[in-house]
């Protein structure tokens, strides 16, 4: 069960369509949301235990050479993040704050240096041995940036699908 709407929106904010069969228009286009969802055969406090500790995003987030939260272990609001990642062979440093943790298994976060992105992850309890885990991440392209718009967003739209398949693999594992 993966949902990966890829949703562009103008610089009013104002909602402009959704990008198919891999293309993303780009007309007006300054902010790419994306989202995937899978179902996760296990609790959902088991899941939230990986999700929710950015030292565990090497073992199933694509690209992700280092990932590290100032304070370790599972996220609080105010907990930073530091990130090296692998993208188009060259390493790309990002630094970024929890800002919200909860209601529930769920948190949000955003960049302060890097890229322009901001997004969320959730756990959902299904029943007591089954969850749902949304990956959200929401892009803006500013200035000449915007020009990258038709290869930016189904790149991050097979990474997104892809990790949360690999998160899945993990989960099984354990």
């Amino acid at each position: 069960m993966e949902r990966l709407p890829v949703t562009r929106r103008d610089d009013a904010g104002r909602h402009g369509g959704t990008a198919r069969s891999g293309r993303a228009e780009t007309t007006g286009a300054s902010m790419f949301v994306l989202e995937a969802t899978a179902e996760m055969p296990r609790p959902a406090e088991k899941v939230w235990f990986v999700v929710a500790d950015y030292a565990l995003d090497r073992r199933w987030r694509s690209g992700v050479i280092s990932a590290k939260s100032d304070p370790p272990g599972p996220v609080a609001p105010g907990t930073t993040i530091d990130e090296v990642m692998r993208i188009a062979g060259r390493p790309y440093r990002s630094s970024g704050i929890v800002t919200e943790v909860g209601p529930g298994l769920r948190f949000s976060w955003r960049n302060t240096k890097g890229s322009d992105s901001d997004g969320e992850r959730r756990v959902e309890p299904l029943d007591g041995e089954r969850c749902t885990v949304t990956m959200v991440v929401r892009v803006r392209l500013r200035g000449a940036e915007r020009l990258l718009a038709p290869f930016v967003a189904p790149m991050l739209r097979r990474t997104l699908r892809q990790d949360v398949r690999r998160l899945r693999a993990l989960i099984m594992e354990s």
